[in-house]
């Protein structure tokens, strides 16, 4: 009879594993997830003085993540595929998540709402040329995708480096983790129709540990996590 209760709570153990798994790291070596929301992460943090390359940062992602969203959106216009609604959405968060600094530093939003249009021209050009090749074939919008995230994950790069604000390095950090995760989205989908991608701004040895990793999950609230290559 003790035999049989033991097996049976091992039994249920493994049930409730399986329907409740224990919280995984954000990614291999990664933090933790965390419960809080990346806007109440930042209100534990006591905003300190502003860099010129800091403003400039914030500024620029703030315009290349309405580019992503654009894009986006015109590309599901174009071929009605759900990745580019889905993925539109999320740019649309990452937005959100730079204006919490836009308005935690009392910094000018940039650019103007209207679809396709930004202050900064190279991204006001770069918006366009995308959408041309974006609407020339699918593969061709997966690419530009592909392209999108590509950029923003090597800017990001940069601008982690050159921020020494941690509520700043924070919203970077999940900002680029949303990027790897968009990376391996517009990858697969080139590669179900036959497809490569070769990155074009991220070397090989990052983009190659992006897409044979996971997606990532939670929040990062390690200003200096380095996801592992």
């Amino acid at each position: 009879m003790k035999q049989l209760s033991s097996n049976f709570a091992g039994i249920l153990l493994c049930i409730t594993i399986m329907l409740f798994p224990p919280i995984l790291h954000a990614q291999r070596g990664g933090p933790p997830q965390e419960a809080l929301p990346l806007s109440q992460i930042l209100e534990t943090i006591e905003p300190a003085s502003l860099s010129q390359s800091e403003r400039e940062g914030i500024l620029l992602m703030h315009e290349e993540e309405k580019l992503a969203h654009d894009l986006y959106e015109a590309l599901y216009e174009a071929w009605n595929i759900p990745i580019f609604a889905n993925i539109a959405k999320s740019e649309a968060s990452h937005m959100e998540w730079v204006k919490l600094l836009i308005t935690r530093y009392a910094l000018e939003e940039p650019g103007s709402e209207a679809p396709g249009e930004f202050d900064n021209k190279h991204l006001k050009q770069l918006y366009e040329e995308l959408l041309d090749e974006g609407t020339l074939s699918l593969a061709s919008a997966f690419e530009v995708g592909a392209t999108v995230e590509d950029l923003d994950i090597f800017d990001l790069e940069r601008l982690l480096q050159e921020s020494d604000n941690k509520d700043i390095k924070i919203v970077y950090q999940n900002l680029n983790k949303g990027s790897r995760n968009h990376l391996r989205s517009f990858n697969a989908q080139l590669h179900q129709i036959g497809k490569r991608y070769i990155p074009k701004h991220i070397d090989q040895q990052l983009f190659r540990a992006i897409i044979e990793s996971e997606n990532e999950r939670g929040v990062v609230s390690e200003p200096n996590f380095m996801f592992p290559r």
